[in-house]
């Protein structure tokens, strides 16, 4: 038990950080940046699960030749190995997600300055728009009923509230559900009119 323990403790260590991220020339590549090195490390550690529960059937083989090993035993043991790796996964996701908001942070801060953007829109009207992609985040996009509530809201205009959340589907929605799923397709389901 011990080495396995320590095996897992000891995995996943995650080289890439923000600050060699932020060499990437644009947020779009820093985006794309993090979910190419998710999928590195996610896939590694697939790969050290699969390494020890193979281990651990070699080992239980290994002690059935001494002592009965039942096949309940196994199964116990191979759930505790499947439980440790699912939490590893979550922790996984989850350092990755931080690194998503750091990005993020870092780019409402940029166009907020004015630095790359000549017109940023109202902090309240972004916070606004925010809370509810945050709230619909499974289907972003709005109606238009919703559409005319956010302009009335936010004090923006239709065009640029339709803008913004074209952007933030590509920007944040878009990096964040195939972080979670790479099976997501790239256009989340439309609500029906």
């Amino acid at each position: 038990a011990n080495s396995f323990m320590s095996l897992t403790d000891a995995y996943p260590r995650l080289p890439a950080s923000l600050a060699q991220l932020s060499t990437a020339p644009t947020y779009p590549a820093m985006y794309e940046a993090v979910a190419a090195q998710y999928e590195v490390d996610a896939k590694n550690l697939d790969a050290v699960e699969r390494k020890v529960t193979s281990s651990f059937k070699l080992l239980l083989k290994t002690q059935a030749s001494i002592r009965p090993v039942p096949e309940e035993e196994f199964k116990v043991h191979q759930e505790a190995i499947r439980v440790k790796f699912d939490a590893l996964k979550k922790l996984l996701v989850e350092k990755y997600a931080n690194h998503l908001k750091t990005i993020a942070q870092a780019q409402d801060t940029t166009y907020a300055s004015g630095s790359k953007k000549k017109h940023s829109l109202p902090r309240h009207a972004v916070e606004v728009l925010r809370d509810w992609l945050r709230e619909n985040f499974e289907s972003p996009y709005p109606t238009e009923a919703v559409k005319k509530e956010l302009v009335s809201k936010t004090g923006l205009t239709l065009t640029q509230v339709n803008n913004w959340m074209i952007n933030a589907r590509v920007r944040m929605w878009k990096p964040v559900k195939h972080m979670l799923d790479p099976k997501v397709p790239d256009k989340p389901p439309q609500p029906v009119s």
